[in-house]
């Protein structure tokens, strides 16, 4: 493989001609040997992770009006057929069980910043070694169904319960549940469950049900 030396003089010091012919030189390089150009690349990227992290939250932070423009009319200029490419492209990444977490600390994340919540950058480190952990909910002890849409859970699907809703998402005030028992615990607190449950014992004892009137 011909090695490529790219020329010494500085791009702003070279006649437009020049600067092209460089161009041409380099990008044909680069065609021709793709494959290395492609490793060294993901070899750098690893090696700088966290960096290149850090370096695009703070661009993000600084361009946020930009970053969501540009990422609006991205999508709105996607065809039907690159709508529903990138659509099942996200399904099968969510119904993988490793990205669960992930995915729902990246909501929650959105929740707690609108209602004030406390949030723990580490949620979806959390929430994955709860899933490692056990696959039932921690309330009725059902096994729960991971990666399903959002609008199309059941009963069944895995949520994410604040045990005590005022100390938002963090580790040790979470809890992996099935839906179902999540919508009846609701955000109410320790006493109004008691309350609840006093009023259900009082009216109807043994079936557990509310009494009318």
């Amino acid at each position: 493989m011909q090695d490529y030396t790219p020329l010494k003089k500085g791009p702003e010091l070279m006649a437009p001609e020049e600067r092209s012919q460089k161009h041409a030189v380099h990008y044909a390089w680069v065609d021709a040997n793709r494959e290395q150009v492609n490793a060294k690349a993901r070899e750098w990227y690893q090696r700088n992770k966290e960096r290149r992290k850090a370096a695009a939250k703070i661009f993000r932070d600084k361009n946020a009006e930009r970053v969501l423009a540009e990422a609006t009319e991205r999508r709105h200029s996607l065809t039907s057929t690159q709508r529903e490419r990138y659509a099942m492209k996200m399904r099968n990444w969510r119904s993988d069980i490793s990205n669960w977490g992930r995915f729902r600390a990246n909501v929650l994340k959105q929740t707690a910043k609108t209602r004030g919540l406390p949030f723990d950058p580490e949620l979806k480190t959390i929430l994955q070694e709860m899933i490692q952990q056990s696959r039932l909910c921690r309330c009725c002890g059902k096994t729960l169904q991971f990666g399903i849409a959002r609008g199309h859970q059941n009963k069944d699907s895995a949520s994410v319960d604040k045990v005590v809703p005022s100390l938002g998402y963090v580790r040790n005030n979470v809890q992996i549940v099935c839906t179902e028992c999540n919508r009846r615990k609701s955000d109410s607190t320790l006493a109004q469950q008691r309350q609840l449950l006093a009023y259900t014992e009082k009216y109807n004892p043994e079936q557990g049900a509310y009494a009318r009137g």
